[in-house]
């Protein structure tokens, strides 16, 4: 008899893979647009949006974008429909992960909405063979919800693979807190020493890989990789090793402070012991924004070419590196705290003798 587990992964999997099917037909439609599909999708302006359809008129591509804008409402069905399954089948129970879930499948819900509100108005655009304002501000707003919603529901899966692997670790760390950390902690210190002497390799006579993932618009990402030239695939293999890197550390930062919450009970206040409970949280999520950026760097190696999505790379990335300086603090608060605790023993011991 059929469980209702299987029935769920195979009707996600079906799913998934008519997304497939129908990405494949826009990717082909979409491939001898020239400029991109996305150039009309998130016109500026209307000038900008009526020379994308010059262009594509003049070449006869008008067409092959009206079906893909067909193509591409059928597949948000079978995609967001896919994802809202994943996202309710990974619900977890407990307050915080359920909420989450259900957050998330919310904001894949409203993005659906968004990509076929923005491909009615590209289709409107198209078939009238001029940009009005009206249309075009309403595809660019639509269309970077729907990005949107597509960059966070890849975070938010990145985020619970962390999570699985934290969850997995957690049974080992409770009897063997000290092993546990000390392996994770050498393997990511061997792991940073590996990528810090790529990036030191890569970085010489080019643009260091930080400039990719911070590149403040597509003409100066397209112009780091036309400087790293046939060291793209170097590259690549780099933000591959760096996400690996990002993995070991969240679940390494999250484990110690498992360890602080379970073990740390003498020598620190209360609060800064329940506050290293939350500190697994923010590490965990740090990782997963790492490797979000790194997701959409490595893409961009790959191709050759930077898409719609460096402006929400390089806001991801800035958010990881405020989650860190939050863990950086939280580990000065204890230091300070576990200073001021033997302070205390020390003043109380100096008070004892006083008396006696």
């Amino acid at each position: 008899m059929e469980t209702a587990g299987s029935f769920d992964a195979g009707l996600a999997t079906t799913l998934l893979f008519a997304s497939a099917i129908l990405y494949f037909i826009v990717r082909k439609l979409t491939a001898s647009l020239n400029p991109p599909f996305v150039a009309l999708e998130l016109a500026s302006t209307p000038k900008h949006a009526a020379n994308v359809l010059l262009e594509w008129q003049r070449n006869q591509k008008v067409p092959f974008a009206i079906i893909a804008c067909f193509c591409d409402a059928l597949l948000v069905f079978f995609y967001f429909a896919a994802c809202l399954w994943l996202v309710l089948m990974v619900h977890r129970e407990g307050k915080v992960l359920g909420s989450l879930s259900y957050l998330v499948a919310l904001g894949i819900a409203f993005a659906a909405l968004a990509n076929w509100v923005e491909d009615g108005a590209l289709v409107v655009t198209l078939v009238r063979g001029r940009a009005s304002e009206s249309l075009v501000a309403l595809a660019r707003w639509f269309g970077w919800i729907k990005y949107s919603a597509m960059a966070m529901t890849i975070v938010y899966f990145i985020f619970r693979g962390e999570v699985w692997v934290f969850e997995r670790l957690k049974d080992y760390v409770r009897p063997h807190p000290r092993t546990t950390i000390g392996l994770l902690g050498v393997v990511t210190l061997a792991t940073t020493f590996l990528i810090g002497r790529r990036l030191t390799l890569l970085s010489r006579d080019r643009p260091p890989l930080l400039a990719l993932q911070f590149a403040c618009d597509r003409l100066a990402a397209r112009d780091v990789l036309e400087k790293w030239g046939s060291r793209r695939r170097e590259a690549a293999f780099t933000l591959a090793l760096d996400s690996l890197l990002a993995v070991l550390y969240g679940v390494t930062f999250a484990t110690l402070f498992e360890s602080i919450v379970l073990h740390w009970n003498a020598g620190h206040s209360k609060s800064v012991v329940d506050a290293a409970a939350f500190m697994a949280w923010v590490a965990i999520v740090a990782a997963a924004f790492h490797i979000g950026q790194n997701l959409g760097a490595f893409i961009a190696a790959v191709r050759g070419s930077m898409g719609w999505w460096v402006s929400l790379m390089r806001r991801v990335g800035w958010m990881r590196y405020l989650l860190l300086l939050e863990i950086g603090l939280y580990f000065i608060v204890v230091l300070v705290d576990y200073e001021a605790h033997k302070l205390t023993q020390f003043v109380i011991w100096i008070a004892t003798l006083v008396r006696k």
